[in-house]
């Protein structure tokens, strides 16, 4: 069941990037957004696309699309992610965005009873979808961001909850949050 599901969410993954591509070159046909130069920045945050708890570099190629690959503490070790965002109405001071990744997107860390020390600790990858929005700084030297994303949660992931005493609720979406520095 597991490898179905992951295999499933790949495939879908797959189709959401193609598309993001394919809109991509056909808006690069409509404005030449090409000539502009590339916006390399870094930021710190939390949420999936930062690792957890911790950083993201991103960089975007042309005015409509950003990569990013962001690196932190998950509460249960090194949390990372990799993925695309696509952007609206670039250019603007406000620019909503959807995104898609792949990487950690649940933890489960289990304690003994008295929370003194760790019984076992997993992490959990697979892809995530979403929207947010950018908030950019009037300077345009930095930027913040605020997002809610649906992870596809591996079943193993919830085979694995079902006896444990959760401290915190399984939420089907997350949010993410970050402010991010432009170097170029």
């Amino acid at each position: 069941m597991g490898n179905y599901f992951i295999n499933n969410s790949l495939r879908i993954l797959l189709i959401i990037l193609i598309l993001l591509v394919s809109t991509i070159a056909k808006s690069n046909n409509i404005k030449n957004d090409s000539i502009e130069k590339a916006r390399v920045s870094i930021g710190i945050g939390v949420g999936f696309d930062q690792g957890g708890i911790g950083g993201r570099w991103s960089i975007k190629p042309i005015s409509r699309f950003s990569v990013f690959v962001g690196a932190g503490y998950n509460l249960a070790g090194v949390g990372a992610n990799a993925g695309t965002s696509l952007f609206f109405v670039p250019k603007q001071q406000i620019q909503p965005f959807f995104t898609v990744m792949y990487g950690y997107n649940a933890v489960l860390k289990i304690m003994n009873s008295n929370n003194s020390s760790v019984i076992s600790k997993k992490i959990y990858m697979g892809p995530s979808v979403g929207f947010g929005l950018e908030f950019n700084s009037v300077n345009r030297k930095r930027y913040f961001s605020i997002a809610l994303l649906y992870p596809f949660r591996d079943s193993k992931f919830y085979n694995d909850i079902k006896n444990v005493d959760l401290e915190f609720p399984i939420l089907p979406v997350t949010i993410s949050l970050g402010i991010h520095f432009i170097l170029t």
